[in-house]
């Protein structure tokens, strides 16, 4: 009886870490196609291109990967981790600069604390 119980308690635990297994895929695939949309939107921002009746829309799209989870990361000056950053380049710097990131060429996402798209970065190097 006790075995069975056991049992029981394991496939239940291996049945709720499936489910958030597949939930974290679906939001990971979901999230991938968002990400186009959101770094044209920025970018399309940045550049004060947002005709002023489409920015409704784009509050939207912004609430929408707030809600989903979806953060921006990447900034000059971070410490070069290869877990967040793709490395597409190298810039000269001094001894204290190296392996921090020079450039960002596209930011990174994220959802939670997994990485949807690595950031592309320039890394520095001291030679």
């Amino acid at each position: 009886w006790q075995r069975a119980k056991a049992d029981y308690v394991n496939v239940l635990k291996r049945a709720d870490a499936e489910r958030e297994s597949a939930k974290s895929k679906g939001l990971a695939k979901g999230a991938s196609a968002f990400i186009g949309v959101m770094d044209t939107l920025d970018r399309a921002e940045a550049a004060g291109e947002v005709p002023e009746a489409f920015q409704a829309i784009a509050r939207q799209l912004h609430g929408a990967a707030t809600s989903l989870g979806l953060t921006k990361f990447g900034e000059v000056g971070e410490v070069f981790n290869p877990v967040h950053h793709e490395a597409l380049g190298q810039d000269v710097v001094d001894a204290e600069l190296e392996d921090t990131v020079t450039a960002v060429l596209e930011p990174g996402w994220k959802a939670g604390e997994e990485v949807i798209r690595p950031a592309k970065v320039r890394v520095g190097a001291h030679t």
